[in-house]
C-alpha cells in the first residue's frame, strides 16, 4: 500500500477510528506515488534529529524503504478530548496529518519545503474535510502561493 497509518504506543482507539475515516477520504482524493508512512506516536512530543522538541517531524527519502516518513506525537490528545471533546481533540490530529502531507507534496515534486505553507494546507484539508467537501488538488497550495506573487 503507498500511503498507510502506523500506531505507536497505545493510541487511543476512538483516534484511530477517526483517523481511518480521514484516511479513507484522503485515499478517495490523492494518488501517492511515492510511498507515505505516517505514524502517530502516543507521547506528548518527539525529539527531532538536531535533539529539540516538536510535535511534527518528517524526513523525505528513508533510505530502508524508499517511502516519505511522517511521525506526529498525539501524546495529548487524550487530555484535549477529555477537557475539549472530540470535536477539538479529533481536528487537532487531522490538521498534524494535513501539514505532514504538505510536506510529503512538497518533497515529491521536489518544491523547498515551507511550514507557513504546510500550516496553510493542513487547515484547508482540514475545513475540506469537516464539511465534506472533496479533498483539495494536492498542489492548490502552490497556486495560492503564486496568486500573491
Amino acid at each position: 500500500m503507498a500511503f498507510h497509518f502506523r500506531y505507536v504506543e497505545g493510541v487511543p482507539s476512538i483516534l484511530k477510528n477517526e483517523i481511518q475515516h480521514f484516511g479513507s477520504w484522503l485515499r478517495s482524493g490523492y494518488e501517492f506515488p511515492v510511498p507515505l508512512e505516517i505514524k502517530l506516536i502516543n507521547r506528548p512530543v518527539l525529539i527531532d534529529f538536531d535533539n529539540t522538541e516538536c510535535h511534527l517531524r518528517w524526513w523525505q527519502l528513508d533510505n530502508e524503504s524508499g517511502s516519505v516518513k511522517v511521525q506526529i506525537a498525539v501524546g495529548k490528545f487524550t487530555e484535549n478530548f477529555d477537557s475539549e471533546g472530540a470535536e477539538v481533540a479529533c481536528p487537532t490530529v487531522i490538521a498534524a496529518i494535513g501539514r505532514g502531507l504538505s510536506y510529503y507534496y512538497q518533497a515529491i515534486d521536489d518544491y523547498p519545503d515551507s511550514e507557513q505553507i504546510a500550516a496553510d494546507w493542513g487547515d484547508s484539508l482540514l475545513d475540506a474535510y469537516c464539511d465534506g467537501k472533496p479533498t483539495p488538488h494536492p498542489t492548490a497550495w502552490r497556486l495560492a502561493e503564486n496568486k500573491d506573487t
